[in-house]
């Protein structure tokens, strides 16, 4: 299987309309038409069959401050694979790529917000961290909040740990 690496600024109009559809197919909510939830993205992972794409992940290369420290992350984003591709290890391809090229770059983590028992399998850890974040709402600034509510998952990509007790300022809309 094969991933590609599609950087946001090289996507075809007919691949952003393609991951558009496979959006609203996997997630069964109204995207509006985009090929994003909340924000455009740095990278995408796709995988195809015959020309079609069947998976796709996007990720975000971005600062944000952990507790006192500035810290640079990759996050994942809009995980989804066509439904009658479920099963078959598109996911899990398209996560294994996600990782190798987070591991590329400079950042120290890789985070997601989530809890898929497919991301502890590939070592990510949940953290209850409160965080700071913009929310967005049908693609329009609504607020600023500050939550403990869902956990945040990280994989380290440095052997810098996490700490679990420091506050999580996004510094910016969730990804």
């Amino acid at each position: 299987m094969q991933v590609e690496r599609i950087p946001e600024w090289a996507l075809t109009q007919a691949d952003d309309t393609n991951i558009a559809t496979l959006l609203e197919r996997g997630f069964q909510e109204d995207f509006g038409n985009r090929s994003f939830h909340q924000q455009r993205h740095h990278v995408r992972f796709v995988v195809r069959d015959n020309g079609s794409i069947i998976g796709h992940m996007a990720l975000c290369y971005r600062a944000v401050r952990l507790g006192d420290t500035l810290t640079t992350i990759c996050g994942l984003a809009e995980v989804v694979t066509a439904p009658e591709a479920r099963g078959k290890g598109v996911a899990s391809a398209l996560l294994t790529d996600a990782i190798s090229f987070a591991k590329s770059t400079p950042a120290t983590y890789f985070l997601l917000f989530g809890d898929r028992p497919m991301y502890a399998g590939f070592g990510f850890e949940n953290h209850p961290n409160t965080k700071t974040y913009v929310v967005l709402d049908d693609a329009r600034t609504a607020s600023v909040e500050a939550r403990g509510n869902r956990g945040v998952m990280v994989l380290p990509l440095t052997e810098t740990p996490w700490d679990p007790e420091a506050h999580l300022d996004l510094l910016g809309h969730k990804f």
